[in-house]
């Protein structure tokens, strides 16, 4: 039994590994092009970033690449788009409203270089690019279970594997990778917090630690509000107070300065491309003249639909809402995973204090409510009551913070990990028969 358990692909992060790719090979042959979120938009701004279009206003794309902007393919279009060529010397201008940094683009940016070295067709170009980032996000995978605490690698491998990344993954979407960075940022800091407080960490461990926060910086500007979360680790690992509060500024001061660099840069950052009735200054005045209104519809629009919200994260609904999954088997694995997450286990080594559970809390707090801010902003009509936008999958990088905050005693698992795997394989397989069946059928043109 030893024997068989040293194999890699029998060990927990070799099966994870596995499922991740037999998931995400079958999600790039059952997901239509353009069905993940914002898929259009992603592959439109990685060929911008793969030419140097990183800040102008006034950018421009081949025509051919245009084709690919529509939600509802099916299979039966994919003949029509691999027939359209990429021809570089037609372009039209492109209102795409995306800035992000290059960083997250890397797998995509790739893709467009090769293929137009070996002139292959934007179709061909677009499944590169969903192979690239499922490989990128495969490996970042193994980083993240490796470096995490033993009591949350159960939870990390069921929630790496859930259908809402494994699409991203599959996706032209540089959302998979930033939630990598994420995770690998706060673990990282957890995992410096178990070091025996009478040890320095040392110049090695705190370069990672810059590196790890300066991918947050160069990866989303609400990613940013995470940084804090260096102080959770103890000031004796650093030598002291002094050289942790430098340290701190360091890193604090770097991401800031580097936010302020490239947003100074950027044109503009609210959706004034898009054919709705926005208006992000006008809504600022409402907010201001009526703060209370304001708060109310952030409060509403998180309390009436959080339920749904949290189904979402674990895979009832894909893309754009209406494609829908069996709410008993997403409500199977939303049960395990919250169990996964909070229960207690016999080999932990890290237990945030009464005020770090606060510090959590709030910031998750924080970020959701800066989050709901933005969306109200730059994506709903003035004084609308509701705020519009909103996707789970946009606090997914913040997940693990309620996690830390909610762990605690009253609930013990006494699972062995291999145990726990098998019962997340066993909900997974359940659920992604579902996912699946309603891929092919909305791929079929059936639904």
């Amino acid at each position: 039994m030893e024997k068989i358990k040293s194999l890699w692909l029998l060990r927990p992060e070799g099966m994870l590994f596995f499922w991740g790719l037999v998931f995400g090979v079958v999600f790039l042959v059952l997901q239509p092009i353009g069905r993940a979120p914002d898929e259009y938009r992603h592959f439109a701004r990685s060929y911008e970033l793969a030419h140097g279009q990183w800040f102008n206003a006034h950018k421009t794309i081949p025509q051919s690449i245009t084709a690919f902007d529509n939600e509802h393919f099916r299979y039966k279009d994919r003949q029509y788009l691999k027939n359209i060529p990429l021809n570089l010397s037609e372009k039209v201008p492109n209102t795409n409203d995306l800035y992000d940094m290059p960083l997250a683009y890397s797998p995509q940016m790739f893709a467009f270089g090769l293929g137009m070295l070996l002139k292959l067709p934007p179709f061909w170009i677009y499944y590169l690019g969903r192979i690239l980032v499922l490989c990128a996000w495969l490996l970042m995978c193994q980083f993240i279970y490796k470096i995490a605490l033993d009591f949350l690698r159960p939870f990390l491998f069921l929630f790496l594997l859930l259908p809402i990344n494994i699409q991203q993954a599959t996706s032209f979407s540089c959302d998979a990778l930033n939630l990598a960075f994420c995770l690998l940022f706060v673990l990282y800091v957890l995992y410096l917090c178990q070091i025996p407080k009478n040890i320095v960490i040392s110049l090695w461990e705190m370069g990672n630690l810059l590196v790890l926060a300066l991918l947050l910086s160069f990866a989303k500007p609400i990613f940013c509000l995470l940084i804090p979360f260096i102080l959770f680790v103890p000031a004796k690992h650093f030598g002291g107070g002094l050289q942790k509060t430098i340290f701190a500024i360091i890193v604090f001061s770097t991401a800031f300065w580097t936010q302020i660099a490239w947003q100074s840069n950027v044109p503009y950052l609210h959706a004034n491309a898009l054919d709705w009735d926005i208006n992000p200054m006008a809504q600022i005045d409402f907010i201001l003249q009526k703060p209370f209104h304001f708060l109310k519809t952030l409060w509403l629009s998180l309390y009436n639909n959080v339920d749904e919200y949290l189904l979402e994260i674990v895979g009832q609904k894909l893309a754009w809402g209406d494609l829908h999954i069996n709410k008993s088997a997403s409500f199977l694995v939303l049960l395990w995973l919250v169990f996964l997450g909070i229960a207690s286990t016999a080999k932990e080594r890290y237990a945030p204090s009464f005020w770090q559970r606060i510090f959590l809390l709030l910031s998750f707090t924080l970020f959701t409510i800066i989050l709901f801010t933005g969306l109200y902003i730059n994506f709903t009509p003035v004084a609308h009551g509701i705020v519009w936008g909103f996707q789970a999958r946009y606090i997914l990088p913040v997940f693990l913070l309620l996690v830390l905050a909610l762990r605690g005693d009253n609930i013990q698992n006494h699972f062995k990990v291999y145990t726990q795997i098998g019962v997340s394989m066993l909900l997974l397989v359940f659920l992604y028969t579902f996912v699946f069946y309603k891929l092919y059928l909305y791929g079929k043109g059936i639904i």
